[in-house]
């Protein structure tokens, strides 16, 4: 099967949740064979965005953060992650802007094939994300993992792929991917509205098959009735265990309500597992 996974993307804020992202990435590089770059952006203030829209190429020195500082900080996460890799490839980049559009310019250009981003509670049943998975998953066609600080992402035991009304093909290839790697159950969970009640159950036989026909990972099939797929998942993971959980951006990740969109409110903030996201075909 094609290596999906080559190089790691692991935005780095210096703190845990960064942190732990970084030790995650290393888990995922070892077991995946991947190179690690780490990337730090500095976020342009009200006056450095008043000086780049006026025109003016250079931005006086105090009104940014310390570049050498941080790149000393980024060689000492470096320095002391290369002895845990198995082949020693990571390096680091600052860049200024802001953070999403960052990200998604840097995966764009440099290749990166997985995002990973570290995530911290704020208090029991959601966590503070500086990041969106959705928009940057969106934007580059590239998978987006979401990582809580407490929860790993090899030695997975099982992938819970939430199947709708139509086929998730790239879904399924990655879940297989991963499932394979890690002698995992794959777990098909069918998301019905009554309208899509046949096309879903279709699919869902059809995504049995296909995962059949191309690995021989145990699979095991459930349905649910939901009119909102990130509630009905979300639902679901409140009585059933998931070591990852893929997903695509948008009406997948969406939870119910009018400013959901404008106030970031996706599934990734309120379950227990990591959530791969990624496009459909």
């Amino acid at each position: 099967m094609q290596k999906l996974f080559n190089r790691i993307l692991v935005p780095v804020d210096f703190s845990r949740r960064s942190a732990k992202a970084v030790e995650k990435a290393v888990d995922l590089a070892n077991e995946y064979d991947c190179s690690i770059t780490l990337l730090h952006v500095i976020s342009i203030n009200p006056y450095m965005a008043m000086a780049v829209s006026n025109g003016h190429l250079s931005i006086p020195y105090i009104a940014i953060e310390n570049r050498s500082e941080l790149q000393f900080k980024l060689d000492k996460i470096i320095s002391n992650t290369s002895s845990s890799m198995k082949r020693p490839d990571i390096r680091s980049e600052i860049v200024l802007g802001s953070w999403d559009e960052c990200v998604i310019s840097y995966v764009l250009n440099n290749r990166i094939d997985l995002v990973l981003i570290g995530q911290k509670s704020v208090f029991p049943g959601k966590r503070r994300m500086f990041l969106n998975p959705d928009r940057i998953a969106m934007r580059t066609q590239m998978p987006v993992m979401t990582a809580p600080v407490n929860k790993k992402l090899v030695k997975l035991l099982s992938v819970l792929i939430p199947v709708t009304d139509f086929l998730p093909v790239r879904k399924l290839m990655y879940g297989i991917y991963m499932a394979r790697l890690n002698n995992a159950t794959i777990k098909l969970l069918s998301v019905r509205t009554k309208k899509s009640e046949e096309l879903s159950d279709f699919y869902l036989k059809k995504s049995y098959r296909l995962i059949n026909d191309n690995c021989d990972a145990q699979i095991e099939m459930e349905c649910i009735e939901s009119n909102n797929t990130a509630v009905g998942v979300s639902q679901y993971l409140s009585r059933n265990q998931a070591d990852l959980m893929i997903l695509n951006p948008g009406t997948q990740t969406r939870m119910p309500g009018v400013w959901s969109s404008l106030f970031g409110r996706v599934i990734q903030k309120y379950i227990q597992a990591p959530v791969l996201t990624i496009t459909p075909l």
